[in-house]
């Protein structure tokens, strides 16, 4: 990368001894086709931790970027090459923290992860991340559970009567999922509530995909299909890095078995990532993953 004027900043490096100086150093990665991430000065008033969210400025505008890490956490063989430091007194300063939640530590290291194997530019890596990451936090949502005790002279409909009985088990649920379960209209519910016949209580913010069952819809495997699906949920149970390739003609039911190690995945908690070698495979693949699921995946293009 050609040198930049004392103004610009300049990609970063291990941040070397702040003796000397007041201001803090940082690494900013920015969203953009840059090789690593830019030093910048945070100001003493601002204690920038890794994954915080900022605004830097480059050139003659401001961009959003992601405090990152001083150090890489990939095999040296990936780790980025080292980058001259630039003298302290010449770093520009962190504009602001934006008041979003955090990159986790993991999102960070899958970012540098993406972008060695991919051979790809960290920065690009990041920007498919920080535009869902930049919708900020979810807000909270309301559930419903049955008043105790009910108050004296509410008339039970049989549609109020199915709301009840579907609370019975405890389960706090929105408007929506009660009206849709006991099979009645937003209305009854909020009638109820308006009664006094529901107590209201936070859920916490919604999920942002629904999750995947994995007994939901359990295929039909037979001869070299269950043997080679007991293979991969082997291998998927000893928790090891390994390589499968499934060799068979069209209709064999390929899918099927490597969906297989998708649910063992599943079982344990942990999550699957599968990559597509055309994008217009995405529509067929998310119909083969909610006919086994029974929800959407979540796409990343």
């Amino acid at each position: 990368m050609a040198s930049a004027p004392s103004s610009s900043p300049q990609p970063a490096r291990p941040p070397a001894s702040a003796a000397g100086s007041a201001r803090q150093r940082v690494s900013v990665l920015l969203p953009m086709p840059f090789p690593g991430p830019f030093d910048y000065a945070a100001p003493a008033e601002m204690a920038l931790q890794p994954g915080d969210i900022v605004t830097v400025p480059l050139g003659h505008r401001r961009q959003t970027g992601v405090v990152w890490d001083a150090t890489s956490s990939l095999p040296p063989e990936f780790a980025p090459p080292p980058q001259r430091t630039v003298d302290a007194a010449k770093l520009r300063p962190v504009a602001e923290r934006l008041e979003l939640p955090p990159l986790t530590v993991e999102l960070r290291r899958f970012v540098d992860w993406v972008a060695a194997y991919t051979l790809s530019a960290p920065g690009m890596v990041l920007a498919m991340t920080l535009r869902l990451h930049m919708r900020g936090v979810p807000t909270p949502s309301t559930g419903w559970l049955a008043a105790s005790p009910q108050p004296d002279g509410l008339r039970l409909t049989p549609a109020r009567q199915k709301v009840l009985t579907l609370l019975a088990d405890g389960t706090a649920r929105t408007t929506t999922d009660l009206a849709t379960a006991a099979g009645v209209g937003p209305g009854v519910v909020k009638g109820l509530a308006d009664a006094g016949a529901l107590t209201p209580v936070p859920l916490g913010p919604e999920r942002a995909f629904a999750a995947p069952d994995p007994l939901h819809n359990l295929p039909v495997l037979e001869g070299a299909q269950a043997e080679a699906t007991d293979a991969l949920r082997q291998t998927v149970a000893e928790g090891c890095f390994s390589v499968t390739l499934l060799e068979g003609v069209t209709g064999s039911g390929k899918t099927e078995i490597y969906l297989e190690a998708i649910a063992a995945c599943l079982e344990q908690g942990k999550q699957a990532l599968v990559l597509l070698p055309e994008i217009a495979l995405s529509a067929q693949w998310m119909e083969r993953f909610t006919r086994r699921f029974g929800t959407q995946p979540a796409i990343w293009h």
